[in-house]
């Protein structure tokens, strides 16, 4: 995942503190730390975020928790984190980081901060592993030659770690010539859509035990004709690329992903979320994840149907 998939897990951790917390009719708001990091196993890149939890009329940007000191450790190495300052919409407005901690799959992780009031925040992990990881097909093409209305991507692994769930991400890259230039952006594709009254809802992939995910064509083309709705122009419109990105989550991960997409679902609405955290000391999240990569392939004449440029 990258700092914008951060930043979005960022936020679902807070808004269901927030949301919790603000439930005040039976108990009074206690103030509680929130240590948020997620290792990518694949990097040595890494990313700490720390928060008070607060009540849903205060002032988010103003509680982040600065001048921590916090440490990521294995059998292998130990390293501290350091403080960065972000613009609030891409990254944190402070968070922490190192890029000099690469973790050995399979290994045992530590996480441990000190507050500056000297309260401790910790957090253990193992990370997955497994010897061997495929995919079934060697690409993902569009449009889909198969005689049945949906797609099935499927994997399989050797010696897999137990309690190791999946979470794919199909994503189309283009780009928009506009009056300023050639802009850019990233869509995902959902599974399906589903209606909803007069509106087609999309339905995302939901963290799985199964080593497949499957796709609906309809869904495919309906979001590749959605980029450009309203403008007649689209030849405007180059597809670049995309892939399909499988994240091989940790017990911690596909546990806390899991109840967040309770949250995030369209059509269910809660008064009360569960919260889940392995921060010992506070509340929050330590998880892993591996990413795994399918090349997308989207034939020119399907691009040119679409009325789209691929130059």
């Amino acid at each position: 995942m990258t700092i914008l998939r951060n930043i979005i897990l960022f936020c679902v951790i807070l808004l269901l503190l927030a949301c919790e917390d603000d439930v005040s009719y039976y108990s009074e708001f206690e103030e509680e730390a929130i240590l948020y990091c997620i290792i990518n196993v694949d990097s040595a890149a890494q990313e700490a975020l720390i928060m008070k939890s607060y009540e849903q009329s205060d002032d988010p940007g103003s509680h982040y928790i600065q001048d921590a000191e916090i440490s990521l450790s294995s059998q292998y190495n130990s390293v501290m984190l350091s403080p960065n300052y972000g613009d609030g919409i891409t990254s944190p407005e402070y968070y922490y980081s190192t890029n000099d901690f690469k973790p050995v799959a399979g290994s045992e992780l530590t996480i441990n901060a000190i507050l500056p009031d000297k309260r401790e925040l910790k957090s253990t992990l193992s990370l997955p592993k497994f010897s061997l990881f495929y995919f079934d097909q060697t690409e993902f093409s569009i449009p889909l030659d198969q005689l049945s209305s949906n797609y099935i991507v499927s994997w399989n692994t050797n010696n897999l770690t137990e309690d190791i769930a999946f979470l794919s991400y199909l994503y189309i890259d283009y780009s928009v010539l506009t009056n300023e230039g050639e802009v850019k952006n990233r869509i995902e594709i959902p599974v399906e859509y589903q209606l909803d009254g007069n509106v087609q809802v999309p339905v995302y992939p939901t963290v799985t035990e199964n080593h497949f995910q499957s796709y609906n064509h309809g869904a495919l083309d309906y979001t590749l004709k959605q980029i450009s709705e309203g403008d007649t122009n689209k030849s405007n419109y180059k597809i670049i690329g995309g892939a399909l990105e499988i994240y091989i989550l940790e017990e911690n991960l596909a546990t806390y992903y899991a109840s967040a997409e309770t949250f995030k679902e369209s059509f269910t609405v809660k008064l009360f979320e569960t919260i889940i955290s392995n921060i010992e000391g506070g509340k929050g999240v330590f998880g892993a994840y591996i990413k795994k990569t399918l090349p997308l392939n989207i034939s020119r004449s399907y691009i040119r149907y679409l009325g789209y440029s691929t130059e």
